[in-house]
Protein backbone atom coordinates (compact mmCIF):
# COMPACT_ATOMS: atom_id res chain seq x y z
CA UNK A 1 0.00 0.00 0.00
CA UNK A 2 1.21 3.47 -0.90
CA UNK A 3 0.18 7.00 0.02
CA UNK A 4 -1.03 9.30 -2.77
CA UNK A 5 1.77 11.71 -3.85
CA UNK A 6 -0.38 14.74 -2.99
CA UNK A 7 0.49 14.05 0.64
CA UNK A 8 3.90 15.54 1.41
CA UNK A 9 5.69 17.74 3.93
CA UNK A 10 4.00 21.16 4.38
CA UNK A 11 0.55 19.91 3.31
CA UNK A 12 -2.59 21.66 4.52
CA UNK A 13 -5.73 19.75 5.56
CA UNK A 14 -9.15 21.38 5.75
CA UNK A 15 -10.30 22.30 9.25
CA UNK A 16 -13.56 21.10 10.79
CA UNK A 17 -14.11 18.50 8.08
CA UNK A 18 -13.38 14.79 8.01
CA UNK A 19 -9.93 14.47 6.43
CA UNK A 20 -9.61 12.05 3.51
CA UNK A 21 -6.32 10.13 3.37
CA UNK A 22 -5.98 7.91 0.31
CA UNK A 23 -3.63 5.97 -1.91
CA UNK A 24 -3.13 2.80 -3.90
CA UNK A 25 -2.41 -0.87 -3.35
CA UNK A 26 -3.63 -3.80 -1.31
CA UNK A 27 -2.68 -4.95 2.16
CA UNK A 28 -2.59 -3.38 5.60
CA UNK A 29 -1.36 0.00 6.81
CA UNK A 30 -1.57 2.45 9.69
CA UNK A 31 -2.16 6.20 9.45
CA UNK A 32 -1.42 8.53 12.38
CA UNK A 33 -2.09 12.26 12.63
CA UNK A 34 -2.00 14.08 15.96
CA UNK A 35 -3.94 12.03 18.49
CA UNK A 36 -5.65 9.93 15.82
CA UNK A 37 -4.53 6.53 14.56
CA UNK A 38 -6.37 4.31 12.08
CA UNK A 39 -5.51 0.81 10.88
CA UNK A 40 -6.44 0.13 7.26
CA UNK A 41 -7.03 -2.99 5.24
CA UNK A 42 -7.28 -2.66 1.46
CA UNK A 43 -8.58 -5.41 -0.81
CA UNK A 44 -8.73 -3.19 -3.91
CA UNK A 45 -6.31 -1.25 -6.09
CA UNK A 46 -7.15 2.01 -4.32
CA UNK A 47 -8.08 2.87 -0.73
CA UNK A 48 -9.40 5.85 1.23
CA UNK A 49 -10.01 6.46 4.92
CA UNK A 50 -11.29 9.49 6.81
CA UNK A 51 -9.72 10.96 9.92
CA UNK A 52 -11.92 12.83 12.41
CA UNK A 53 -12.44 16.58 12.12
CA UNK A 54 -9.67 18.77 13.51
CA UNK A 55 -9.57 22.45 14.46
CA UNK A 56 -7.12 24.96 13.02
CA UNK A 57 -3.56 24.39 14.12
CA UNK A 58 -0.22 22.73 13.62
CA UNK A 59 2.41 21.75 12.94
CA UNK A 60 1.56 18.05 12.95
CA UNK A 61 3.30 14.96 11.64
CA UNK A 62 1.46 12.50 9.40
CA UNK A 63 2.82 8.98 9.72
CA UNK A 64 2.01 6.24 7.22
CA UNK A 65 3.28 2.70 7.60
CA UNK A 66 2.65 -0.35 5.40
CA UNK A 67 4.66 -3.36 4.27
CA UNK A 68 5.52 -1.47 1.10
CA UNK A 69 6.09 2.07 2.32
CA UNK A 70 6.87 4.06 5.45
CA UNK A 71 6.55 7.85 5.45
CA UNK A 72 6.78 10.57 8.06
CA UNK A 73 5.46 13.86 6.69
CA UNK A 74 6.29 16.94 8.72
CA UNK A 75 4.99 20.48 9.11
CA UNK A 76 1.37 19.58 8.39
CA UNK A 77 -1.19 22.28 9.20
CA UNK A 78 -4.95 22.28 9.60
CA UNK A 79 -6.41 25.29 7.79
CA UNK A 80 -8.33 25.97 4.59
CA UNK A 81 -7.74 24.18 1.27
CA UNK A 82 -8.76 25.74 -2.04
CA UNK A 83 -8.61 24.08 -5.46
CA UNK A 84 -7.90 26.52 -8.31
CA UNK A 85 -8.78 25.04 -11.70
CA UNK A 86 -9.57 26.02 -15.26
CA UNK A 87 -7.58 27.42 -18.19
CA UNK A 88 -4.54 29.60 -18.80
CA UNK A 89 -5.87 32.61 -16.88
CA UNK A 90 -5.85 30.34 -13.83
CA UNK A 91 -2.48 28.70 -14.45
CA UNK A 92 -0.91 32.07 -15.35
CA UNK A 93 2.07 32.59 -13.03
CA UNK A 94 3.01 35.72 -11.12
CA UNK A 95 5.84 36.46 -13.57
CA UNK A 96 3.30 36.51 -16.41
CA UNK A 97 1.43 39.37 -14.75
CA UNK A 98 2.20 42.97 -13.82
CA UNK A 99 2.00 42.19 -10.09
CA UNK A 100 4.82 44.11 -8.34
CA UNK A 101 7.60 41.83 -7.08
CA UNK A 102 7.37 43.50 -3.69
CA UNK A 103 3.89 42.01 -3.29
CA UNK A 104 5.14 38.43 -3.46
CA UNK A 105 8.61 38.74 -1.94
CA UNK A 106 7.69 38.47 1.74
CA UNK A 107 7.91 35.32 3.84
CA UNK A 108 4.51 33.66 4.40
CA UNK A 109 5.14 30.23 5.93
CA UNK A 110 1.42 29.51 6.38
CA UNK A 111 0.65 30.05 2.68
CA UNK A 112 1.23 26.72 0.93
CA UNK A 113 0.97 25.49 -2.65
CA UNK A 114 0.94 22.34 -4.71
CA UNK A 115 0.36 21.81 -8.40
CA UNK A 116 -0.66 18.99 -10.69
CA UNK A 117 1.94 19.43 -13.43
CA UNK A 118 1.45 19.00 -17.16
CA UNK A 119 2.66 15.41 -17.14
CA UNK A 120 0.15 14.46 -14.46
CA UNK A 121 2.84 14.66 -11.77
CA UNK A 122 2.03 16.07 -8.34
CA UNK A 123 4.49 18.76 -7.26
CA UNK A 124 5.15 18.46 -3.49
CA UNK A 125 3.63 21.07 -1.18
CA UNK A 126 5.84 24.09 -0.57
CA UNK A 127 5.59 27.19 1.57
CA UNK A 128 5.75 30.79 0.41
CA UNK A 129 8.83 31.43 2.51
CA UNK A 130 10.99 28.84 0.79
CA UNK A 131 9.47 28.33 -2.65
CA UNK A 132 9.96 30.22 -5.86
CA UNK A 133 6.51 31.76 -5.66
CA UNK A 134 6.89 33.61 -8.94
CA UNK A 135 6.01 30.28 -10.57
CA UNK A 136 2.81 29.90 -8.55
CA UNK A 137 -0.60 30.57 -10.06
CA UNK A 138 -0.97 34.34 -9.79
CA UNK A 139 -4.64 34.19 -8.81
CA UNK A 140 -3.93 31.34 -6.39
CA UNK A 141 -1.16 33.27 -4.67
CA UNK A 142 -3.00 36.60 -4.51
CA UNK A 143 -6.29 35.14 -3.28
CA UNK A 144 -4.48 32.83 -0.88
CA UNK A 145 -2.37 35.64 0.57
CA UNK A 146 -5.38 37.89 1.10
CA UNK A 147 -7.27 35.03 2.80
CA UNK A 148 -4.26 34.37 5.03
CA UNK A 149 -4.01 38.03 6.02
CA UNK A 150 -7.70 38.26 6.90
CA UNK A 151 -8.23 34.76 8.35
CA UNK A 152 -4.88 34.16 10.05
CA UNK A 153 -4.84 30.39 9.46
CA UNK A 154 -2.89 28.15 7.10
CA UNK A 155 -4.11 28.43 3.51
CA UNK A 156 -3.40 25.61 1.08
CA UNK A 157 -3.68 26.24 -2.67
CA UNK A 158 -3.96 23.31 -5.09
CA UNK A 159 -3.52 24.39 -8.72
CA UNK A 160 -4.91 21.98 -11.30
CA UNK A 161 -5.31 23.95 -14.53
CA UNK A 162 -4.50 23.64 -18.22
CA UNK A 163 -4.34 26.37 -20.82
CA UNK A 164 -6.69 26.05 -23.80
CA UNK A 165 -8.75 23.34 -22.10
CA UNK A 166 -12.43 22.65 -22.74
CA UNK A 167 -14.96 21.96 -20.02
CA UNK A 168 -15.83 18.39 -21.08
CA UNK A 169 -12.20 17.34 -20.64
CA UNK A 170 -12.61 18.13 -16.92
CA UNK A 171 -15.59 15.77 -16.46
CA UNK A 172 -15.89 11.96 -16.40
CA UNK A 173 -16.42 10.34 -19.76
CA UNK A 174 -20.01 10.44 -20.95
CA UNK A 175 -21.15 13.19 -18.56
CA UNK A 176 -22.54 15.46 -21.27
CA UNK A 177 -24.11 12.62 -23.23
CA UNK A 178 -26.02 11.59 -20.12
CA UNK A 179 -27.66 15.01 -19.94
CA UNK A 180 -28.46 15.06 -23.65
CA UNK A 181 -25.69 17.34 -24.94
CA UNK A 182 -24.38 16.30 -28.36
CA UNK A 183 -22.40 18.69 -30.55
CA UNK A 184 -20.59 17.98 -33.79
CA UNK A 185 -16.93 18.94 -34.08
CA UNK A 186 -17.90 21.66 -36.55
CA UNK A 187 -20.09 23.31 -33.90
CA UNK A 188 -17.29 23.47 -31.33
CA UNK A 189 -14.61 26.09 -30.78
CA UNK A 190 -11.34 25.43 -32.63
CA UNK A 191 -9.44 24.49 -29.43
CA UNK A 192 -11.29 21.17 -29.49
CA UNK A 193 -9.44 20.06 -32.61
CA UNK A 194 -6.35 22.31 -32.62
CA UNK A 195 -3.20 20.34 -33.50
CA UNK A 196 -1.60 21.04 -30.11
CA UNK A 197 -4.54 21.67 -27.77
CA UNK A 198 -6.57 18.72 -29.00
CA UNK A 199 -4.18 16.38 -27.18
CA UNK A 200 -5.79 17.21 -23.83
CA UNK A 201 -9.27 18.16 -25.01
CA UNK A 202 -10.80 14.74 -25.54
CA UNK A 203 -13.65 13.79 -23.23
CA UNK A 204 -12.47 13.17 -19.65
CA UNK A 205 -8.75 13.49 -20.45
CA UNK A 206 -7.94 16.14 -17.82
CA UNK A 207 -10.36 14.60 -15.34
CA UNK A 208 -8.59 11.25 -15.64
CA UNK A 209 -5.01 12.47 -16.01
CA UNK A 210 -4.96 15.48 -13.67
CA UNK A 211 -7.98 15.93 -11.41
CA UNK A 212 -8.07 12.27 -10.41
CA UNK A 213 -4.71 12.80 -8.68
CA UNK A 214 -6.44 15.23 -6.30
CA UNK A 215 -9.70 13.30 -5.74
CA UNK A 216 -10.95 12.92 -2.99
CA UNK A 217 -8.74 15.42 -1.11
CA UNK A 218 -10.82 17.28 1.47
CA UNK A 219 -11.43 20.79 0.15
CA UNK A 220 -12.83 23.99 1.60
CA UNK A 221 -13.87 25.16 -1.85
CA UNK A 222 -13.15 25.31 -5.59
CA UNK A 223 -12.31 28.34 -7.73
CA UNK A 224 -13.11 27.75 -11.43
CA UNK A 225 -11.94 30.09 -14.22
CA UNK A 226 -12.64 28.57 -17.64
CA UNK A 227 -14.68 29.07 -20.79
CA UNK A 228 -12.41 30.75 -23.32
CA UNK A 229 -12.03 27.47 -25.24
CA UNK A 230 -15.78 26.79 -25.36
CA UNK A 231 -16.68 30.08 -27.01
CA UNK A 232 -18.49 28.91 -30.14
CA UNK A 233 -22.13 30.05 -30.33
CA UNK A 234 -23.39 26.47 -30.04
CA UNK A 235 -21.26 25.76 -26.97
CA UNK A 236 -22.03 29.11 -25.37
CA UNK A 237 -25.74 28.31 -25.57
CA UNK A 238 -25.12 25.09 -23.62
CA UNK A 239 -22.43 26.26 -21.20
CA UNK A 240 -24.81 26.83 -18.29
CA UNK A 241 -25.90 23.18 -18.41
CA UNK A 242 -22.29 22.05 -18.78
CA UNK A 243 -21.21 24.13 -15.78
CA UNK A 244 -24.06 22.70 -13.70
CA UNK A 245 -22.94 19.20 -14.69
CA UNK A 246 -19.32 19.90 -13.75
CA UNK A 247 -20.29 21.20 -10.32
CA UNK A 248 -22.52 18.18 -9.72
CA UNK A 249 -19.94 15.55 -10.71
CA UNK A 250 -17.08 17.26 -8.85
CA UNK A 251 -19.17 17.44 -5.69
CA UNK A 252 -19.85 13.72 -6.07
CA UNK A 253 -16.17 12.95 -6.76
CA UNK A 254 -14.97 14.92 -3.74
CA UNK A 255 -17.67 13.35 -1.54
CA UNK A 256 -19.16 16.70 -0.59
CA UNK A 257 -22.63 17.49 -2.02
CA UNK A 258 -22.31 21.06 -0.71
CA UNK A 259 -18.76 21.76 -1.91
CA UNK A 260 -18.65 25.54 -2.52
CA UNK A 261 -17.67 26.85 -5.96
CA UNK A 262 -16.43 30.30 -6.94
CA UNK A 263 -16.95 30.87 -10.67
CA UNK A 264 -14.76 33.58 -12.20
CA UNK A 265 -16.54 35.25 -15.09
CA UNK A 266 -14.59 35.72 -18.32
CA UNK A 267 -13.22 39.21 -18.76
CA UNK A 268 -14.36 41.45 -21.57
CA UNK A 269 -11.89 41.50 -24.45
CA UNK A 270 -11.79 43.21 -27.83
CA UNK A 271 -11.26 39.81 -29.44
CA UNK A 272 -14.69 38.85 -28.09
CA UNK A 273 -16.18 40.76 -31.01
CA UNK A 274 -14.26 38.50 -33.38
CA UNK A 275 -15.21 35.40 -31.40
CA UNK A 276 -18.88 36.28 -31.68
CA UNK A 277 -21.90 35.58 -29.50
CA UNK A 278 -20.43 32.51 -27.80
CA UNK A 279 -18.20 34.58 -25.47
CA UNK A 280 -21.14 36.68 -24.30
CA UNK A 281 -23.29 33.58 -23.75
CA UNK A 282 -20.60 32.06 -21.54
CA UNK A 283 -20.32 35.26 -19.50
CA UNK A 284 -24.09 35.21 -18.99
CA UNK A 285 -24.02 31.55 -17.94
CA UNK A 286 -21.25 32.23 -15.43
CA UNK A 287 -23.26 35.09 -13.97
CA UNK A 288 -26.49 33.09 -13.83
CA UNK A 289 -25.12 29.88 -12.29
CA UNK A 290 -24.90 31.39 -8.80
CA UNK A 291 -28.65 32.02 -8.75
CA UNK A 292 -29.45 28.47 -9.85
CA UNK A 293 -27.12 26.25 -7.82
CA UNK A 294 -26.77 26.63 -4.02
CA UNK A 295 -23.26 27.21 -2.75
CA UNK A 296 -22.03 28.75 -6.01
CA UNK A 297 -20.72 32.33 -6.16
CA UNK A 298 -19.79 34.36 -9.24
CA UNK A 299 -16.89 36.80 -9.34
CA UNK A 300 -17.27 39.49 -11.99
CA UNK A 301 -14.05 40.39 -13.80
CA UNK A 302 -15.15 42.41 -16.81
CA UNK A 303 -14.95 45.76 -14.99
CA UNK A 304 -11.41 45.31 -13.67
CA UNK A 305 -9.50 43.60 -16.50
CA UNK A 306 -7.78 44.95 -19.60
CA UNK A 307 -9.83 44.55 -22.76
CA UNK A 308 -6.98 44.26 -25.27
CA UNK A 309 -5.68 40.88 -24.12
CA UNK A 310 -7.42 37.53 -23.70
CA UNK A 311 -4.93 37.01 -20.85
CA UNK A 312 -5.31 40.22 -18.81
CA UNK A 313 -1.95 40.88 -17.07
CA UNK A 314 -3.59 42.69 -14.15
CA UNK A 315 -4.51 39.90 -11.77
CA UNK A 316 -4.21 41.66 -8.40
CA UNK A 317 -7.67 43.25 -8.28
CA UNK A 318 -9.29 40.03 -9.50
CA UNK A 319 -7.37 37.91 -6.98
CA UNK A 320 -8.50 40.23 -4.19
CA UNK A 321 -12.09 40.00 -5.41
CA UNK A 322 -11.87 36.19 -5.39
CA UNK A 323 -10.51 36.34 -1.83
CA UNK A 324 -13.37 38.59 -0.72
CA UNK A 325 -15.89 36.10 -2.12
CA UNK A 326 -14.16 33.19 -0.39
CA UNK A 327 -13.97 35.02 2.94
CA UNK A 328 -17.60 36.13 2.82
CA UNK A 329 -19.09 32.81 1.78
CA UNK A 330 -16.76 29.85 2.32
CA UNK A 331 -14.16 30.13 5.08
Amino acid sequence: MKLNPIFSDHAVFAANKRISIFGSGRGRATVRLGDFSIDIRSDADTWCIELPKMDYGGPYTLRFSSDEEKKELCDIYIGEVLLFSGQSNMSCTLTDTNTPKEYYSESLPLLRYTKIADAGVTVPWCTADEADVKRWSALGYIAGKECLIKKGVAIGIICCAQGASVIESWMPEGTLERIGIHLSLEEKFLDHYHEEYGKWNSDAFLYDQRLSLVIPYTLSGVVWYQGESDASPAEGALYLRELEALIRVWRHSFKNPELPFVIVQLADTKSRIELGEGWHLIQRAQEKISSLVPGVYTVISRDISETDDIHPPSKHALGCRIAETILENII
